[in-house]
């Protein structure tokens, strides 16, 4: 039996049992404290790692997430405006892109900075500063 629950914990906790192809909160909670150099920026991030609601269903994601776009897919998005590290947004939208865990957690990491209020181009170590981010561990 301790053997099966080890298995069990082994990969960690997924962030959303109904969307396919999140990140576990772990491998979340460590791209955030290996790339995110501002202090609140970093806990708000890795505070979205460990509760963000999710939307992977709605017809507006659905509808976003199968735009092309130069350079690859969407790999989510969240609304920024009027957020702050201190005041964020409570959930980002996530595409269900087929990529590897380390690539799904880089991703979420960026999305979850964008629910904090960081906008491409502020830096902070976020991942895909420009607006991508090319995944080469595929």
């Amino acid at each position: 039996m301790a053997l099966i629950l080890a298995m069990a914990c082994a990969h960690g906790k997924v962030m959303s049992t109904s969307c396919q192809n999140t990140p576990t909160v772990e491998a979340c909670v460590w791209e955030a404290q290996r790339d995110i150099t501002d202090q609140c920026l970093r806990d708000c991030v890795i505070a979205g790692c460990q509760g963000v609601q999710i939307d992977c269903t709605s017809d507006e994601v659905r509808a976003r997430c199968e735009v092309k776009r130069s350079g690859g897919s969407i790999g989510g998005y969240a609304k920024h405006r009027g957020r702050t590290c201190e005041a964020p947004g409570n959930e980002v939208a996530w595409c269900e892109l087929a990529v590897s865990e380390h690539c799904r957690a880089v991703m979420m990491v960026h999305e979850l900075a964008h629910r904090c209020g960081w906008e491409h181009g502020d830096g902070h170590g976020v991942p895909g500063n420009g607006g991508n981010y090319q995944c080469n561990d595929e």
